[in-house]
């Protein structure tokens, strides 16, 4: 069968046995006695508090702020999502209203873990998880660990290399810093992009802001950095502030992202 026969059959289904349930309000009951597990205790007893945040969320008072902008309200958004649903015409409408937070409808800041370092990316977890792989920098001072990256044992120690992808990606090279164009480059804009990733508004970088270094003295000491700085804030200030430096300004964007 078919996605195209798969997923309108299934999202009928959706609607017709459950979704109509939870799909009145983000953060809401599914359930008409929860009033009644509520007094008996059940809103923070351990053994069904799992079944009474999903179930009686608004009678416990068990969804943040965070989760009732950015939530699925649906079971299976991660199939749909793997079946590009989310962004498809016919779905996206239907995949925006149950699915937002599978689909990434919403902003990172009101995603249950909030925004990595650039205001943008995802975090997986609590304490910024994940963002060091999804940014490509290392979260530790990272030298001392640089023999255990390439340990031949490495893949047999779960918890070690659990911790250095976690906090010495960069490092470790299981991630690649990318130039500040490459995703306007992947866009394949009209007009092509300007140094720092925005599109240009017309021919020969129109409305490209001029690349030029902001701090002449600190760029140049910070200048062996360029292009293999291991944390975000000075990885950032390079990118934006010593364009020049760092060889930003030419057309031949990759150099920034080859020098590691």
């Amino acid at each position: 069968m078919s996605l195209r026969h798969k997923v309108p059959l299934a999202i009928l289904l959706c609607n017709i046995l459950a979704c109509f349930i939870l799909a009145t309000k983000a953060c809401g009951d599914a359930y008409k006695n929860c009033a009644t597990y509520k007094a008996n205790g059940d809103c923070r007893n351990g053994k069904y508090e799992k079944w009474m945040k999903t179930y009686c969320a608004k009678t416990c008072k068990l969804c943040s702020a965070r989760e009732d902008k950015c939530r699925d309200i649906f079971s299976h958004c991660a199939y749909f999502a793997s079946q590009e649903v989310c962004r498809h015409p016919e779905y996206e409408k239907w995949a925006r209203s149950r699915c937002a937070k599978t689909c990434q409808f919403c902003g990172c800041e009101d995603s249950p873990y909030g925004c990595c370092q650039d205001r943008k990316s995802f975090a997986d977890g609590p304490g910024g998880q994940g963002c060091a792989m999804k940014l490509c920098v290392d979260k530790l001072v990272c030298d001392k660990y640089k023999e255990l990256c390439g340990d031949i044992n490495i893949d047999s120690n779960y918890e070690l290399k659990k911790f250095l992808k976690d906090n010495c990606p960069y490092t470790c090279g299981y991630c690649k810093a990318l130039s500040p164009r490459l995703a306007c480059e992947w866009s394949n804009p009209v007009y092509g992009c300007c140094w720092n990733g925005q599109k240009a508004t017309g021919p020969n970088k129109q409305g490209c802001p001029a690349c030029v270094d902001s701090y002449r003295r600190a760029c140049g000491f910070w200048r062996a950095d360029c292009g293999k700085a291991k944390f975000y804030n000075i990885r950032q200030f390079l990118e934006t502030e010593c364009p020049r430096t760092c060889g930003l300004c030419n057309d031949n964007f990759m150099f920034y992202q080859d020098k590691k």
